[in-house]
C-alpha cells in the first residue's frame, strides 16, 4: 500500500498512476468485504485476479462521480469548484476533463478562468486551470490546509487550453436534454489519451452535433474504463446508432402465431454490436460492456435502454455497493452457467429478519431489572407468504454468534400427529445436549436433569424423548413405568430446556404452522414456555420462542387464539408479532437482479411483470420464475452473456390463477415414473426420512436414485436423513393433483405394505388398555412420516390406511386386521401419553369393525372402545366419551363397566347434564349396594353424619396416615372412583344428597383403604361439620388431616401428584375461608390457579382464577386493580371453562356498578354470554341450583349499593331459598351481612313495626356474633358491630348504643385494612346521624365515606354519595382526600380520627 504521502492527489494523475493500474490505491468508502479475502497458499493468479477486480472497482467509483457531475452540467446546475479540494475522497468533474475550443483566444499559465457569466453551460463545469504536462509536473499548489497539490488536466497533447466562446443556455429539461442530440457545435472532449470526436451534420451551413448526451456520457465512461489503453477498432457514434425495433402488433394474430412471431424476434442472433466487439477485446467486464454499448450504440436491439441519466447513475451505483453481483463477470463465455434456483435465498423481509434477530440480541443481552422471562414471537401471514423462510434465514444470522434452531413443522389434516411433532422438537434439544455429554457443561446439564426426573419417572420421560439414552446411556423402557401425567411432562422438558441453555446452548424453539395442531399439543408448548418464563426471569438466558401460523386460518375461536390469550396474560412471558405481507415490485427487482446477477434496470419490466401475475405472493413469485427458467422462456444467452427472455412472451405466458396450478403444471412435466414416485412422497405429507424410503423401495422401485433430481428441480429438500418437500403448498399439490379414488387406493396399498412389514401379531395380545403393549411384535425403528415422530411402522400404516373412508375400502381388504393394528397404535400412543394420537387410532379401529363390531371380535371391541372412553375424556372431549361410555354399557357385563362408568359420570358433568347423571349415578350406587334416597331429609342427613362421627372418631391422624398404606383391590378401587365421580356431580349441580355421598364414600374408604381419590371425602365431610352442626373447630381439624393425607399420598405416588386439586380447592373456600381473611384465601387460590394449569386441569385453574379475584373484590381490594387484568380474564376464562365463565359476568356486572366503568364484552365467543338475563334463563332449564343461588346474590348486591334497598331484600330473600346458600362458603359471610343490613335500614324507614323485618335481621346479626366470638373477631367484628349499631339505630332510645356501634366498627374496619367497609359505616353512621338531627356530624362522616370509597375504588358510589347528601368538597378536601387515596392500599392500618 502507498504512504498517504504518495497518493495522487487528481483524478487525472490518479487514471495515470501505478496505483490505479495496480489497483492498490483504494477509495475510503469501498466495501471491504465485497473482496475475496486472501487465502493461503493461493498462487500469483488468484492475486493478479483479485487485483483486477479492485482496479475495475476504482474505475466504476469514478465513472460514478462523472456521471453525477455530467449529469448535473446538462441539467444546467450550477456546481462550485475549488482547486484546493481536488482529493481522492471529494473528486470533481473537472477533475475529469476539459473542453478544448479550438477558435477561442488563448490564456497563458496562471491566467484566470473566465467568469462565470461569460461561460456557457459546459463551461460552467470545467472551469479549471489547465497547465501543460510539464508545468504540471512542477506545479505545486497549497490546499486549505496548506498541503502541496499538483494538478492534472486530461489532454492528449501538450496544446494549451483555449477559452470558449460565449454560448447560450440550453433547455435543462432532464429528459429532453438527455434524449434530443446537443445543437451545438461539435467540440472535442480529450479523456485521459481518447480524443473522443462526436460526429456532426450541417445544418443552415452550421456543424450540429447528432449524438445525444446519453452517447457522449458513454464515451466518456468508456475513457475512464479502458484505464489509457488503445480502444479496440473503432465504432463511431454514428455507425453505433441503430433505429430501435418498431413495436410489435399482435392483436390481430392468434395465440400460436403470436407465439411462433415472438419467438423469432430475439437478440440472440443479432449482428455484430460494439456490445460485442467490447466483449471479444476482453478488456472489461460483462456489466462494463453492456453499460457502456448500450449507451453509445443505443439502437442495436438494447432490450432495456437507457432512458435517462438517473438510471445510468443507478446502475453505476449498483456496480459500486454490490460489484460482486452487478460488475464482476460471473459467467465466462465457455460454459453455460446452471440456472438460478429461485426461493432459496430470502428477499423483501428485511426489517422483519431485523425484529427477530433485535429479540434474540435483547434475549442474550438483557440487563437483569429488564428481565421478563420468554420472549414470543408470532410470524403470521398467507400460505406461502414467506413465514418459514423468515426465520430460516434470522436463525442464519444469529448462528454465527452461537444460536440454533430447533424447529417442528404440524401438518394439514394429522392433528392426531401433533404431539409426536411436539416430541421430535423437544428431542432434538436432548440431542444438542448429548453431543455435549463428556465436557463439563454437558455433564452438569445431566446431572440437573436426572435429579429433578429420578430413575422412576426417567423411563417414562425416555417414551416423550427418545434421544435421552445418548445422554443417560440405555434406559429400560419396556418394563412397568409411572404413567407421566402432562403437567409433570411439562416440568420435566422445563428442566431438559433450562439444563441445555446453562450448558451454554442458545436456542431458538420454532414452532410450524400452528393452525393446525391440536389443542392439547399447543397447551404443552405454552405451559412450557410459562413455565419456563417463571424460571427465566430470575437468571440470564439465551432462549426465545417462534410460533408461525396463516392467519386466515386462525379466528379468535380457535385453538391458537386461545392459547396465545393464554400466554399473554403470563407476566412471566412477553409477546410479540409479525405480520409478513405481499413482496413489493421493488423486492421481486432485487430478487431478479441478485438471482440473474443484472442491473435494475435490465429486470424491472420482468419484476413488472411477475409481480402483476402474482400480486407479489412470495411463493407464487418464486415459483413462476423457476418455471420460466424451466420452459426456457427465461434462458442463457451466451451472445447477450446474461440470461435472456422476450417481456412479450413472459407477459402473454398462461400462469394460471393461483401458485397450486402453477406447481401441478411443473410436475406434469416430470416423467410419468417420477410423477408416480412424487406422488407416493405427498402419501406421507409434509416431510419423512430416507430409512423409511428405502423401506419403500420393495414398493417402489426407483425412489431413492429419484430423490436427486427432485432435489435439483426445487421439489424437495434433504437435512440429513430427513427429506422435505421445500414447501407443504407444492406437497398439497402434489397430493391433490392425484384423482381421488386412484389417492385413496395409493394410500391403502402403501399402509398394507407397511402393515404386513411390521409383523404385528396384534390378535394374540388384544388386552384391556391397562395391560402393557410391549407384547406387540412390532419393529423398534424410529421413523419420521408426516413430521410426526412415531415409535413404529404400525403407526405409519394406520395413517395410510385411515386417511381412506372405511366406506371406499374394497371387500378384498381384511378389516378386521385394520381394526387390530389401529388398537397397536392406539395403545402405544396411550401409554406415550398422546391421547390425541390413542383416541383417532381407537376410534378408526372402531369403524374399521362396522356395525356388528360386538359380535365379530368381542374382545378387541372392548379395547378399543375402552381405549376411545380413556383417551376422550383425558382430552376434554366429553360428548364422545359419552357416546363410547354407553355403547360398552350396553354390550358388556355390569362387573366388566365399572371403568367406564366413572368416566360416563365425568363427562355428564362436564356436559352440564346434572338431571342424567344424578339418575345414572343412583342407579348405580344402587347396584354396588349403596341405598341414597334422592330426597334426603334434614333428619337423614344428621343420621348419616352422627354415623359418620362415629366412624371418624374410632381413627387417630395416624391411623388415617397408616390407611394410606394398606392395599386397594382393583374392584374396590374402582367402586371409590365411581363414588368420587358421583360426589363430583352431586357438588356441582348443590345436589341435597351430597352430604349423603361424602358419608358414604368417606366410610367406605375408611373400611378398604385410603387412596387418592379418598380426600375429597374427608375435605367434604369437615365443609358438612359446618353446614350441618356449626361445628368450626372440628372442621379445622378435619382439614388439616385433609392435607396430612394428601402429603402422606403424594409423598407415596410420585407418579401422580394432581390427585388433590379438587380436595385442596374445597379446603380453600368452605373451611379455610372462616380462619383467614378473603385476601389471604384470594392469594392462595391465585397460586393454586398455577398449580392446576400446571398439571392441565383448566376448569379448576380457570374456577380458582375466577374465585381468587372474587374474593379480592369482597375483600376490599382497590378495584381499579382488579380491572386491569379485567377483560383478559374474562376471555380466558370465557375460552377454557364454560363453568367458571357464568360466574365472573357476575363478577363484572358488581364491578361495573361500583365503578361506573365497562368492562369489554366477549359475545362472539361460542357458548359465552355477557347477559345475566339469558344466564339465569340457562340455569332455570336445567334447575341449576348453585349458579341460581349466585345470581339472586348477586342481584342483591347490585340494588344495595344502587340504593334499592326493596329489591335487595327480594333478591336476598329469594337467594336464601336455595339450599346452597347455607353451605359454608364466602358468598354465606356476605349475604349474612347485608341481608342483616337491608332488614334493619328497611325497618327504620318504615313508618310502623315489622316483626319479620326484626327477626331477620336479628337471625344474620347472631349469627354474625357466633362467627366473631367464636371464630374470628378481625374477620367477623366489624360487621357485627355494625349491624349492631343498625339494629340499635332502629330504636331511638338507644342513641349512645347505636353511636357507640357505628365506633367499633369503624375502628375495626380501620385496624384491619378492609376499606370498602370502613367507607359503608361511615355512610350509614352519617344516615344515623342525619336522622336524628346531627347533621354537622353526619356530614364528616359522609365525607369520611366519599373518600374511602374513592379509596377502594367505588366511584360511582362514591358520585352518588355526594350527589344524595348535596356534599360539597371543597378544593383542600379534594386534594387531601385524592392523596389519601393515593397513598393508602388495602391493609393499610387507616387513621380516621
Amino acid at each position: 500500500m502507498m504512504e498517504d504521502g504518495d497518493f495522487p492527489t487528481s483524478a487525472a494523475e490518479f487514471l495515470t498512476s501505478t496505483a490505479f493500474s495496480n489497483g492498490v490505491l483504494l477509495l475510503e468508502d469501498e466495501d471491504a468485504a465485497s473482496r475475496p479475502s486472501s487465502v493461503g497458499g493461493d498462487d500469483g493468479g488468484e492475486e493478479e485476479r483479485r487485483r483486477q477486480r479492485r482496479v475495475v472497482e476504482n474505475a466504476a467509483r469514478v465513472a460514478l462521480v462523472l456521471a453525477r457531475s455530467f449529469a448535473n452540467m446538462c441539467r444546467g446546475s450550477d456546481i462550485s469548484h475549488d482547486a484546493a479540494h481536488h482529493q481522492l475522497s471529494h473528486f470533481e468533474l473537472d477533475d475529469f476533463f476539459v473542453r478544448l475550443d479550438r477558435d477561442g483566444p488563448g490564456r497563458s499559465r496562471g491566467q484566470p478562468s473566465a467568469p462565470k457569466e461569460e461561460s456557457d453551460d459546459l463551461m460552467d463545469c470545467f472551469r479549471q486551470l489547465v497547465e501543460d504536462e510539464e508545468e504540471r509536473q512542477r506545479a505545486e499548489v497549497k490546499d486549505v490546509h496548506g498541503n502541496a497539490l499538483g494538478l492534472g488536466y486530461f489532454s492528449s497533447n501538450n496544446d494549451p487550453p483555449v477559452d470558449a466562446k460565449r454560448r447560450s443556455s440550453t433547455n435543462t429539461n432532464q429528459t429532453a436534454n438527455e434524449s434530443q442530440s446537443c445543437d451545438e457545435s461539435a467540440p472535442t472532449q480529450v479523456l485521459h489519451g481518447m480524443d473522443v470526436t462526436f460526429p456532426t451534420r450541417m445544418k443552415d451551413d452550421q456543424p450540429q452535433s447528432v449524438a445525444t448526451p446519453l452517447q457522449i456520457l458513454g464515451k466518456l465512461l468508456y475513457g475512464i474504463f479502458c484505464l489509457g489503453e488503445s480502444p479496440p477498432p473503432e465504432v463511431s457514434i454514428t455507425t453505433a446508432m441503430k433505429a430501435a425495433p418498431e413495436p410489435l402488433n399482435v392483436s390481430n394474430l392468434d395465440l400460436e402465431d403470436a407465439f411462433s412471431l415472438l419467438s423469432s424476434r430475439t437478440s440472440r442472433g443479432a449482428e455484430a454490436t460494439l456490445f460485442s466487439q467490447l466483449v471479444d477485446s476482453e478488456a472489461f467486464p460483462i456489466a462494463v460492456c453492456r453499460l457502456i454499448s448500450d449507451l453509445i450504440d443505443a439502437g442495436s436491439n438494447v432490450g432495456a435502454p437507457f432512458r435517462s441519466f438517473d438510471s445510468v447513475i443507478e446502475e453505476l451505483e449498483q456496480m459500486t455497493s454490490q460489484p460482486l453481483i452487478c460488475l464482476h463477470d460471473s459467467y465466462t463465455s465457455h460454459v453455460t452457467p446452471r440456472p438460478p434456483i429461485f426461493g432459496q435465498v430470502y428477499y423483501g423481509r428485511d426489517e422483519e429478519v431485523a425484529t427477530i434477530v433485535a429479540v434474540a440480541e435483547r434475549t442474550k443481552n438483557c440487563a437483569p431489572e429488564e428481565n421478563v422471562g420468554v420472549e414470543a414471537v408470532f410470524v403470521h401471514g398467507i400460505a406461502g407468504s414467506g413465514k418459514s423462510q423468515l426465520v430460516q434465514t434470522a436463525s442464519d444470522q444469529l448462528s454465527r454468534s452461537g444460536w440454533t434452531l430447533v424447529k417442528g413443522k404440524f401438518e394439514r389434516g394429522a392433528e392426531h400427529a401433533s404431539r409426536g411433532i411436539v416430541s421430535s422438537i423437544f428431542d432434538d434439544v436432548v440431542s444438542l445436549l448429548a453431543k455435549m455429554k463428556d465436557e463439563d457443561n454437558g455433564k452438569r446439564a445431566s446431572k440437573f436433569i436426572l435429579d429433578y426426573v429420578g430413575l422412576e419417572l426417567l423411563p417414562s420421560l425416555a417414551d416423550f424423548l427418545p434421544s435421552l439414552p445418548e445422554l443417560f446411556g440405555p434406559i429400560d423402557r419396556a418394563g412397568s413405568k409411572q404413567i407421566l401425567e402432562d403437567w409433570q411432562l411439562v416440568n420435566c422438558i422445563s428442566k431438559v430446556l433450562e439444563a441445555a441453555i446453562g450448558a451454554g446452548q442458545q436456542i431458538i424453539l420454532c414452532c410450524d404452522d400452528m393452525q393446525w395442531a391440536d389443542r392439547t399439543a399447543l397447551a404443552l408448548i405454552m405451559e412450557v414456555l410459562t413455565r419456563l418464563g417463571e424460571t427465566f426471569c430470575r437468571t440470564d438466558h439465551c432462549f426465545f420462542f417462534v410460533g408461525l401460523y396463516r392467519d386466515d386460518e386462525v379466528d379468535d375461536d380457535h385453538n391458537l387464539s386461545i392459547q396465545y390469550s393464554y400466554l399473554q396474560l403470563s407476566s412471566n412471558t412477553r409477546t410479540s408479532e409479525v405480520a409478513l405481507a405481499s413482496l413489493t415490485k421493488e423486492d421481486v427487482a432485487n430478487m431478479l437482479m441478485k438471482e440473474l446477477r443484472l442491473s435494475r434496470r435490465m429486470v424491472w419490466e420482468l419484476a413488472d411483470t411477475v409481480y402483476k401475475k402474482t400480486s407479489g405472493h412470495a411463493f407464487f413469485v418464486a415459483e413462476l420464475l423457476n418455471s420460466l427458467l424451466r420452459d426456457s422462456t427465461i434462458a442463457y444467452s451466451p451472445k447477450l452473456r446474461r440470461f435472456d427472455w422476450d417481456e412479450d412472451i413472459v407477459a402473454m405466458k398462461k400462469t394460471g390463477d393461483n401458485v397450486a396450478g402453477l406447481i401441478a403444471s411443473n410436475i406434469s412435466t416430470l416423467s410419468a415414473e417420477h410423477r408416480h414416485i412424487i406422488r407416493i412422497l405427498a402419501c406421507f405429507g409434509i416431510q419423512t426420512d430416507i430409512p423409511l424410503l428405502k423401506t419403500m423401495e420393495d414398493f417402489q422401485r426407483g425412489i431413492i436414485p429419484s430423490l436427486a433430481i427432485f432435489i435439483e428441480r426445487g421439489i424437495l429438500d434433504r437435512a440429513g436423513p430427513l427429506l422435505m418437500f421445500c414447501h407443504d403448498i407444492i406437497q398439497q399439490a402434489a397430493y391433490e393433483a392425484v384423482p381421488l379414488a386412484d389417492r385413496q387406493q395409493l394410500h391403502l396399498a402403501i399402509g398394507q405394505f407397511l402393515g404386513d412389514l411390521a409383523s404385528v401379531d396384534a390378535r394374540s395380545s388384544v388386552d384391556p388398555l391397562a395391560k402393557s403393549i410391549g407384547q406387540l411384535s412390532v419393529s423398534d425403528q424410529i421413523y419420521f412420516a408426516g413430521s410426526n415422530l412415531t415409535s413404529s411402522l404400525v403407526g405409519i400404516a394406520c395413517d395410510q390406511i385411515d386417511s381412506v373412508p372405511t366406506e371406499a375400502i374394497g371387500s378384498d381388504c381384511d378389516l378386521l386386521q385394520f381394526a387390530e393394528w389401529n388398537l397397536a397404535a392406539g395403545q402405544k400412543a396411550a401409554a406415550h401419553s398422546d391421547n390425541r394420537a390413542a383416541q383417532y387410532y381407537f376410534a378408526k379401529g372402531i369403524d374399521f369393525l362396522g356395525n356388528e363390531c360386538w359380535l365379530n371380535d368381542y374382545q378387541l371391541c372392548l379395547a378399543l372402545h375402552e381405549g376411545a372412553v380413556f383417551a376422550s375424556f383425558s382430552l376434554g372431549e366429553a360428548e364422545r366419551a359419552v357416546e363410547y361410555a354407553e355403547r360398552v354399557i350396553e354390550f358388556v357385563s355390569f362387573e366388566e363397566t365399572l371403568d367406564v362408568q366413572q368416566y360416563l359420570l365425568r363427562s355428564l358433568t362436564q356436559l352440564g347434564k346434572p338431571n342424567e347423571c344424578l339418575a345414572r349415578g343412583t342407579d348405580l350406587l344402587r347396584k354396588l349396594k349403596f341405598d341414597i334416597p334422592l330426597l334426603p331429609t334434614r333428619e337423614s342427613v344428621a343420621e348419616a353424619m352422627a354415623s359418620t362421627d362415629l366412624e371418624y372418631s374410632k381413627y387417630k391422624r395416624e391411623d388415617f396416615l397408616n390407611l394410606c398404606e394398606r392395599t386397594i383391590d382393583g374392584s374396590a378401587r374402582s367402586i371409590v372412583r365411581i363414588m368420587e365421580a358421583f360426589y363430583l356431580a352431586c357438588y356441582a349441580s348443590a345436589s341435597p344428597i351430597l352430604p349423603l355421598v361424602t358419608c358414604e364414600l368417606l366410610k367406605y374408604s375408611l373400611a378398604n383403604g385410603i387412596c387418592q381419590e379418598a380426600p375429597i371425602a374427608f375435605a367434604s365431610y369437615g365443609m358438612f361439620k359446618i353446614a350441618v352442626q356449626d361445628d368450626y373447630a372440628s372442621a379445622r381439624e378435619i382439614a388439616e388431616t385433609t392435607r396430612a393425607l394428601i402429603d402422606k399420598l403424594q409423598a407415596a405416588n410420585r407418579n401422580r401428584q394432581n390427585f388433590d386439586i379438587r380436595s385442596r380447592l374445597l379446603l380453600f373456600i368452605t373451611i379455610d375461608i372462616w380462619f383467614s381473611s378473603p385476601r389471604v384465601v384470594s392469594q392462595q387460590l391465585l397460586n393454586y390457579h398455577q398449580r392446576a394449569k400446571q398439571t392441565r386441569q383448566m376448569d379448576i385453574a380457570m374456577i380458582a382464577l375466577q374465585m381468587g379475584w372474587r374474593y379480592l373484590l369482597y375483600g376490599g381490594e382497590k378495584l381499579s386493580f382488579i380491572l386491569q387484568g379485567a377483560e383478559e380474564r374474562t376471555e380466558l376464562i370465557a375460552k377454557n371453562c364454560g363453568y367458571a365463565s357464568k360466574y365472573i359476568v357476575l363478577d363484572n356486572a358488581l364491578m361495573e356498578e361500583l365503578t361506573g366503568r365497562t368492562i369489554a364484552r366477549f359475545d362472539d365467543i361460542d357458548g359465552f354470554s355477557n347477559s345475566v338475563d339469558d344466564i339465569q334463563a340457562d340455569a332455570e332449564a336445567v334447575n341449576n341450583n348453585r349458579l341460581l343461588h349466585h345470581i339472586h346474590f348477586n342481584s342483591m348486591l347490585l340494588a344495595y349499593w344502587r340504593g334499592d334497598l326493596a329489591t335487595a331484600e327480594k333478591s336476598s330473600r329469594a337467594a336464601w331459598k336455595f339450599p346452597t346458600a347455607t353451605m359454608p362458603h364466602i358468598l354465606l359471610i356476605y349475604h349474612t351481612f347485608f341481608a342483616g343490613l337491608i332488614a334493619f335500614r328497611l325497618l327504620r324507614s318504615s313508618s310502623g313495626g315489622d316483626d319479620e323485618r326484626m327477626k331477620e335481621g336479628k337471625e344474620n346479626m347472631d349469627r354474625m356474633e357466633t362467627w366473631a366470638r367464636t371464630i374470628s373477631m378481625p374477620l367477623f367484628g366489624n360487621k357485627w358491630h355494625l349491624l349492631q349499631a343498625e339494629h340499635a339505630a332502629c330504636d331511638n332510645c338507644l342513641y349512645f348504643e347505636a353511636t357507640k356501634q357505628y365506633k367499633a366498627s369503624i375502628d375495626l374496619a380501620r385496624d384491619h385494612g378492609n376499606v370498602h367497609e370502613l367507607a359503608l359505616a361511615h355512610e350509614l353512621a352519617g344516615e344515623y346521624l342525619a336522622s336524628c338531627g346531627r347533621q354537622s356530624d353526619a356530614t364528616a362522616h359522609f365525607k369520611q365515606a366519599y373518600t374511602f370509597y374513592n379509596q377502594w375504588g367505588a366511584t360511582a358510589v362514591a358520585e352518588r354519595l355526594l350527589s344524595r347528601h348535596n356534599l360539597v368538597i371543597g378544593s383542600a378536601e379534594a386534594e387531601q382526600q385524592s392523596n389519601t387515596s393515593k397513598r393508602a392500599r388495602p391493609g393499610d392500618v387507616i387513621d380516621i380520627e
